[in-house]
């Protein structure tokens, strides 16, 4: 028999899903035959797979030893940089840097999520051993080539109501972007996007055709530096590459982009990677639960270095032009 208790880290997560990460090689329909049998049980009795576990609860096991398989270590890296904006008991906001994954591939383990996970155990706020079935986790993401702000979640609860919030468009995000002439006029402007997952682009389109999704932004000129104008873009649907690719239909784009944008314009300005940047979120005044105390609060980065590399590429551009 062995007993795991249940943390705070974990609280609110149903009874099967913890057991699915305790007991992987565990198969479902002897999970619930062993439920059923109270071979499987919380504080002492017969328990539902779908029980919201506590902090404090006692998972009691009494299935064969085979079932039992070494934890899945967390290997702790290099305690690479880690930008924290804000951070509290909950949540923490974070910094992604340009050229950075936020999460891990299987070319680089080096990641955003890795290095708060890393950060959270050299702090002591996580411990691998104590928390069974949840590791801290990022709650949003950010394309590898765009910088700024990723919000993070230190507890179970926490990661439910963040991923709810952005969901629910109760966490507004804006975005700057230096863009190429002509700027779109201010404005919410929609349209319908299609990924190709081939090549990892999308295409967008005025009218919806087949496996296409409605996608949302709002632009507005946030100012004008030389001849490079810098807009506020705001997120109103979250799809891959949504900023780039919809400025692209605008018949506009960001400066830095080669992908979607213009490879001339962005060659006489010698830029390195877009220049397209996360810095701002703004919670809704109606979030409840425990992050309630978060409502209304806006959160941003220093963008004065930022501004600089577009002041950088306006000189670059106008030598070109010599």
């Amino acid at each position: 028999m062995k007993e795991y208790t249940v943390n705070h880290q974990d609280e609110g997560q149903r009874l099967n899903r913890y057991l699915n990460k305790i007991l992987p090689s565990l198969p479902q329909n002897l999970m619930y035959k062993f439920l059923r049998k109270k071979r499987i049980r919380v504080n002492g009795k017969k328990a539902d797979a779908s029980l919201r576990l506590t902090s404090g609860d006692i998972i009691s096991l009494f299935i064969p030893e085979n079932f039992f398989s070494p934890r899945n270590g967390i290997e702790i890296g290099q305690n690479k940089e880690l930008n924290i904006i804000y951070s509290d008991i909950n949540i923490a906001v974070l910094y992604k840097p340009k050229g950075l994954l936020s999460h891990p591939s299987k070319g680089s383990k080096d990641s955003l999520s890795e290095r708060f996970i890393n950060h959270m155990i050299s702090t002591g706020e996580y411990t691998p051993s104590e928390s069974v079935a949840f590791k801290p986790a990022i709650c949003n993401r950010l394309d590898r080539g765009t910088e700024g702000i990723v919000v993070a979640a230190k507890n179970l609860t926490a990661l439910r109501e963040i991923t709810g919030f952005f969901r629910d468009g109760m966490i507004r995000r804006f975005y700057l972007a230096a863009v190429i002439p002509p700027v779109p006029k201010d404005g919410r402007y929609h349209a319908y996007i299609l990924k190709n997952k081939d090549d990892n682009i999308v295409s967008l389109s005025d009218e919806m055709i087949k496996g296409s999704k409605v996608i949302e932004t709002s632009f507005r000129l946030y100012e004008k530096i030389g001849n490079i104008p810098v807009v506020e873009a705001e997120l109103l649907t979250g799809k891959s590459h949504q900023i780039r690719a919809h400025l692209k239909h605008l018949k506009s784009g960001v400066v830095g982009d080669n992908k979607y944008g213009d490879i001339e314009f962005n060659r006489n300005c010698k830029v390195k990677g877009q220049l397209l940047i996360s810095y701002r979120i703004k919670f809704s005044e109606n979030i409840t639960g425990s992050l309630e105390y978060l409502k209304g609060e806006s959160i941003k980065v220093n963008t004065d270095i930022f501004l600089l590399k577009v002041l950088k590429a306006d000189k670059n551009l106008r030598y070109s032009k010599k």
